[in-house]
C-alpha cells in the first residue's frame, strides 16, 4: 500500500470517529508522539471527554495479524487506550475473515475495513471495540480518561487548549 493511500485511510478512519459522535463531542489526533518508540498509533480519538480510541492501520493482513514482528495488532496492545482498533482494506480481510474476527475478539480488539470509492475511501466497522481492562486502560478508581492522554505528549498539550486535527479532515 503506497503512504498516499495509507494517509487516505487514515484520514477516512479519522472522520469515521469525528461523525460516529457529535462533531464536538470528539477530538482526533493524527499520528501521535508516545513516551515509547514501539506504542505509536495512527489516530488516537478521544470521544465524549470519556472513552480514548486508538487506531491503527496496517496495509496488508500479514501485518495486521502476524505476532512475529511489532505491528497490527501487536502493536495496538502497547498502545495506553480504552477501546483499540484495527484498520485494514477490505480486500485483505476478505483473505482470511475469520481469523481476522477471531484474533481481533480474543483481544477485544475492533476491526474497521476500508474501500476506495470513487475519489474517497469508506470505512465499515466489522467488529466492535470491547473497552480494555489492565494497566493500559483508564480503569480504577478515581483515574479520569484524560489521563491516558498524558501518554502522549503532544495530545494533551493540544487537548488542553481545545485543539485537535479536525481541519486536516476536510
Amino acid at each position: 500500500m503506497s503512504s498516499d493511500l495509507h494517509d487516505k485511510i487514515v484520514i477516512a478512519c479519522a472522520r469515521y470517529f469525528k461523525n460516529g459522535y457529535s462533531s464536538k463531542k470528539c477530538q482526533v489526533y493524527l499520528n501521535p508522539q508516545t513516551y515509547s518508540w514501539r506504542s505509536k498509533p495512527d489516530i488516537v480519538a478521544f470521544a465524549n471527554e470519556k472513552v480514548v480510541h486508538i487506531i491503527e492501520v496496517e496495509p496488508n493482513f500479514k501485518k495486521a495479524f502476524n505476532t512475529y514482528v511489532l505491528h497490527g495488532i501487536e502493536q495496538i496492545m502497547l498502545c495506553p487506550g480504552d477501546r483499540r482498533w484495527i484498520a485494514l482494506p477490505k480486500k485483505e480481510y476478505l483473505k482470511n475473515p475469520n481469523v481476522a474476527k477471531e484474533e481481533c475478539s480474543k483481544k477485544h480488539i475492533g476491526l474497521l475495513t476500508s474501500e476506495t470509492k470513487g475519489r474517497g475511501v469508506q470505512i465499515q466497522k466489522v467488529l466492535n471495540s470491547k473497552k480494555s481492562i489492565g494497566r493500559l486502560g483508564s480503569e480504577g478508581p478515581g483515574r479520569p480518561p484524560s489521563t491516558l492522554l498524558k501518554l502522549y505528549p503532544n495530545v494533551y498539550k493540544r487537548f488542553k487548549i481545545g485543539e485537535d486535527d479536525s481541519l486536516k479532515l476536510k
